[in-house]
C-alpha cells in the first residue's frame, strides 16, 4: 500500500467499471474501421434487369382519383380480412314486446280496532298502527287507498279492490294470524 493513498471497495470498483467501459470502446472502434475498410459489392444483376423492366406506367398515379362517397366505407370495409363487403343480410323479424307481469301489490296494512254488527249496522273500525285511533268504516265505503269495505263479520274485515281481495282477521295478534289476500 502506498502512504497516503488508499482505495477503498468503492474505489476498486469505479476503476474497474471504467476499465471495462474502455474496453468495449476499443472493440466498437474496431468494428466500425473494419466495416468501413471492406469495398462495397453492386448489386445482382438479376436485380438491376427487374429494375429496369417496370414501365412508368406503374409508376404513374391513376389518371382520376375517386372521391370520397359515403358507400364506399361498406364497398369495402376496413376491418374485414377479405375487404369485402358481405354477402347479404338478411332481416330479421322484430321481437315481440314483452308482456307486463301483473305488478306485485302488497295488501293494506291496516289492522281492526273493532267491529259493530247489528241488524241494521255494520262497521268497522280500521288503523294503520296499533296505537292510533283509527276510523269507522261501514260497508261499501272506501279507503283513502281505494280498498272497499265488502263484508263485516264479528271475526273478520274483508276489503276489495278491483278483483283483488283481502280478509283482515279481528284477533291477528291473538291467533298470529295475518292478512290472507285471493284474487
Amino acid at each position: 500500500m502506498v502512504k497516503g493513498l488508499s482505495i477503498g471497495g468503492a474505489g476498486l470498483a469505479k476503476a474497474a467499471g471504467f476499465a471495462g467501459l474502455a474496453a468495449m470502446a476499443a472493440v466498437a472502434v474496431n468494428f466500425g474501421w473494419r466495416s468501413l475498410a471492406d469495398p462495397i459489392e453492386p448489386p445482382p444483376a438479376s436485380a438491376v434487369t427487374k429494375a429496369a423492366s417496370i414501365t412508368s406506367d406503374a409508376l404513374a398515379p391513376p389518371a382520376e382519383t375517386p372521391r370520397y362517397q359515403p358507400d364506399m366505407v361498406n364497398a369495402r370495409p376496413l376491418f374485414s380480412s377479405s375487404r369485402r363487403p358481405p354477402a347479404s343480410f338478411v332481416a330479421r323479424a322484430p321481437m315481440p314486446e314483452p308482456v307486463a307481469s301483473p305488478v306485485f301489490e302488497p295488501p293494506p296494512s291496516y289492522l281492526i280496532g273493532g267491529v259493530v254488527v247489528s241488524s241494521g249496522l255494520s262497521k268497522a273500525l280500521l288503523r294503520r298502527q296499533l296505537r292510533e285511533a283509527g276510523r269507522w268504516f261501514a260497508l261499501g265505503e272506501a279507503t283513502d287507498e281505494g280498498w272497499v269495505v265488502a263484508s263485516i263479520n264479528p271475526e273478520m274485515v274483508t276489503l276489495a279492490r278491483g278483483a283483488r281481495q283481502v280478509t283482515l282477521p279481528l284477533h291477528a295478534r291473538a291467533h298470529r294470524q295475518s292478512a290472507t289476500m285471493t284474487r
